[in-house]
């Protein structure tokens, strides 16, 4: 079951309250997840450094609601094997904190989402896969 496309059915009720008291309905991170979603392709590999935040969740479920292919990384991963990761996999799309520093990623800005960035690769790969 895709419980990433039944969330509408919830709206009105909160999804999400955050560090500082921050209250959102399903609604509004739905708004926020399909406006990174929005900016992929069905099937893209798109390589998530994932914080406890806000912006990785609404990152997230875009992400699977638009048909995309996420791979979930600890925002904090060595930069070695990060770019070893890059080179080994080819993402279309990398989902970040703006402020990732020390990772070397020479990419466009496609979106963004307070604090976290969607960037566009040069990596054009057509994964075929069943669907």
């Amino acid at each position: 079951m895709n419980f990433y496309r039944t969330l509408e059915k919830y709206a009105k009720n909160t999804a999400i309250i955050t560090e500082d008291s921050q209250q959102l309905s399903y609604r509004q991170l739905l708004g926020a997840a399909d406006s990174i979603g929005k900016k992929v392709k069905p099937r893209s590999l798109v390589f998530v450094l994932c914080e406890n935040c806000l912006e990785s969740v609404a990152g997230y479920l875009g992400l699977m609601r638009a048909g995309a292919v996420p791979v979930l990384l600890n925002r904090a991963i060595d930069n070695i094997f990060f770019a070893n990761l890059l080179q080994a996999y080819k993402p279309e799309y990398i989902y970040l904190p703006q402020e990732s520093s020390g990772l070397e990623i020479n990419c466009k800005t496609a979106y963004s989402y307070g604090r976290y960035a969607l960037l566009k690769t040069g990596y054009n790969i057509d994964y075929t896969l069943h669907q």
